[in-house]
């Protein structure tokens, strides 16, 4: 390696080094600036300063900052600004959250690296992009039918957020060291999530985490004579940690049933066994069937065209085994969950999804607006069911389209189309790495959006975050076996 390139190396590091102590310096004052709640940004700023010192270690800068911003998701670092009180089917303001700086982060690098022609062309996958480009733009004209335009315009700055975060992934995320580097944070992430769940079990009560979770307090569950208190980690509830879960755990699965070391699969295989205990613990019926689908999909792929098929069909059984064996032992907890009482949980979703017919009948074109549909919801309830549970509909697709029209359902449906076959097509491309993790990721991505069909929620929002990371990884992943296949 000559001097000038030592030094070119040198002085480039020196110089994201010097901006990134810069932007921890400027990010964590802006926040201070408008401090309401001084040790939320506190943390805030400590945080920022410290991960500038620590991109001094590591020479790779990029995944390790998207490892960290993964991990911020999870914990729900964040702030409201402009709160609007009392709003529930979105978000209530400007969520600035510590993935947001982060991301912030990784775009100046980008954009520096861009300038400088060190990095390569921006890939704007056009088969994904063009149709959720279409879902931004069908959400911002359905403000012209929204009642509160201001709701409107923050859960579309949080649509756009989320955009911004596929496609950063989806563009600089190259090697498989680079996605190693984010599965080891993702799966430390999972294990701390872990941890505190069953500190929330055995404690069985809420358990107030300050500014690292969302969760309000909730009753517990009647589990026959017994209440337990549903775990929900650092998520918003017990619902939203189920989505988070049966995201990871088909990943840890397809992972364990890979070619890897015996001692690594039994660490894999002991953190999957205590990821599907937690789930039950989470009592969230739609993750249940979101995992059992999802599973179900994972089997079949791996069965369909094995590296070494009389192991794997061993390896499959056993773990058959395994998951029935704690589905047993937890029958009770299972059975009453599903068939005891659940304060008219189920029974509301009927009335609920009329509802959100009623509104779609009525606006198919625009919609009522984005993030509008918990003000209009009464307006069209025939029911009375928004005087006893005065929530969104559960079903995040029937929210979508009655706020921004059939058509915005309909190419969000699109998006998901081709989300599917580009994963089917990388799967036919890519090398054995890159293929059992993403069996993984796709099916984790099918756990979510079964269980998105039986509960509320926006595209862009918990627990869509991590979703969206997922879709960045398999567009990554298919730009990486296009390259491979192109050198070979």
């Amino acid at each position: 390696m000559s001097a000038l390139t030592v030094d070119l190396i040198s002085n480039k590091r020196i110089l994201l080094t010097i901006i990134a102590f810069l932007f921890g310096i400027t990010g964590g004052g802006i926040i201070i600036y408008f401090s309401k709640l001084p040790p939320f940004y506190l943390f805030m700023l400590e945080f920022l300063m410290l991960m500038s010192f620590v991109l001094l270690f590591f020479k790779k800068v990029k995944p390790f900052l998207v490892a960290i911003l993964i991990l911020t998701i999870t914990i729900n670092i964040d702030k409201t600004l402009y709160f609007i009180p009392a709003h529930t089917g979105g978000v209530s303001g400007v969520v600035v959250a510590a993935w947001l700086i982060i991301l912030i982060g990784l775009y100046v690098i980008w954009g520096i690296e861009l300038y400088q022609g060190t990095a390569d062309p921006v890939k704007f996958f056009p088969q994904l992009t063009i149709p959720f480009l279409m879902v931004i733009i069908l959400s911002l004209f359905s403000m012209v039918k929204a009642v509160n335009v201001p709701l409107s315009i923050f859960q579309l700055i949080q649509m756009i957020k989320v955009f911004l975060l596929f496609f950063y992934i989806a563009n600089n995320i190259k090697t498989s060291r680079d996605y190693q580097i984010i599965f080891i944070f993702l799966i430390v992430g999972f294990v701390g999530e872990l941890i505190l769940a069953y500190y929330q079990h055995i404690m069985n009560d809420y358990v107030d985490l300050g500014i690292f979770s969302d969760a309000k307090p909730h009753r517990a569950r009647q589990i026959g004579e017994r209440e337990i208190m549903a775990v929900y980690g650092t998520t918003s509830g017990s619902h939203r940690f189920a989505s988070y879960l049966i995201m990871i755990l088909p990943i840890l699965l397809s992972v364990i049933l890979s070619r890897i070391k015996f001692e690594w699969k039994a660490i894999y295989g002991l953190i999957f066994v205590n990821g599907l205990v937690i789930l039950i613990y989470t009592f969230s019926r739609g993750g249940w069937v979101g995992f059992a689908v999802g599973i179900s999909i994972l089997f079949f792929l791996k069965l369909y065209k094995p590296v070494d098929r009389i192991p794997r069909y061993l390896q499959l059984f056993l773990l058959l085994i395994i998951v029935v064996f704690i589905i047993f032992y937890f029958k009770e907890e299972i059975f009453l969950r599903i068939t005891g009482e659940d304060y008219g949980s189920a029974y509301s979703r009927i009335p609920m999804m009329q509802i959100a017919f009623e509104i779609i009948k009525a606006n198919p074109i625009l919609g009522i607006g984005l993030n509008n549909y918990t003000i209009v919801m009464s307006s069209y309830d025939t029911t009375g069911i928004t005087y006893e549970y005065f929530q969104p509909v559960h079903n995040a697709y029937l929210q979508l389209a009655a706020e921004i029209g059939i058509g915005g359902l309909l190419f969000f449906l699109i998006f998901l189309v081709m989300l599917y076959r580009t994963g089917i097509q990388t799967l036919r491309q890519a090398d054995e790495f890159h293929r059992e993790h993403l069996i993984g990721i796709i099916c984790g991505i099918t756990a979510l959006l079964v269980h998105q069909s039986m509960n509320n929620g926006n595209i862009d929002s918990e627990p869509f975050e991590l979703f969206w990371i997922f879709v960045g990884l398999i567009a990554a992943f298919s730009l990486n076996s296009q390259k491979s296949s192109k050198c070979s």
